[in-house]
């Protein structure tokens, strides 16, 4: 993924939500091709998991953060639509790269559901990890 989209290591800890990255950082809205299909299921998800949390704090810091600073969240943030984010696939084309497209799923512990797991799974790809 750091090839492809971001080195999650360089990142400070409070900048590695998906959903965050989503809508602040520029790489995701160009590479993944299904960009507002993905945004929004992830603000449902994310609904859905802030429903499950007995701390809604720090849902609610990031959602002042993303309504603040970027337009499509806070256009889609009223939608009450609420899904879990459980699995599915994913394409991006990256420039160098070409059309690369993953499945993944998502693990949440018990008891957590202010954290995740997403693994993603290639799928077909014209990428080639030694270029």
């Amino acid at each position: 993924m750091a090839d492809l989209l971001v080195d999650y290591g360089s990142l400070e800890p409070f900048e590695r939500n998906l959903l965050r990255l989503l809508f602040l950082y520029s790489p995701y809205r160009t590479l993944i091709l299904d960009w507002e299909q993905m945004a929004r299921g992830m603000i449902s998800a994310f609904r859905t998991a802030r429903a499950k949390a007995h701390d809604k704090t720090p849902f609610d810091r990031l959602v002042a953060e993303l309504i603040d600073l970027s337009d499509e969240f806070r256009e889609w943030w009223p939608d009450t639509q609420v899904r879990g984010f459980n699995e599915g696939s994913n394409r991006l084309m990256h420039p160098t790269k070409g059309l690369t497209e993953f499945i993944y799923i998502a693990l949440t512990p018990a008891g957590r559901p202010d954290l995740s797991l997403v693994s993603y799974v290639l799928q077909s790809s014209a990428y080639d990890s030694r270029s």
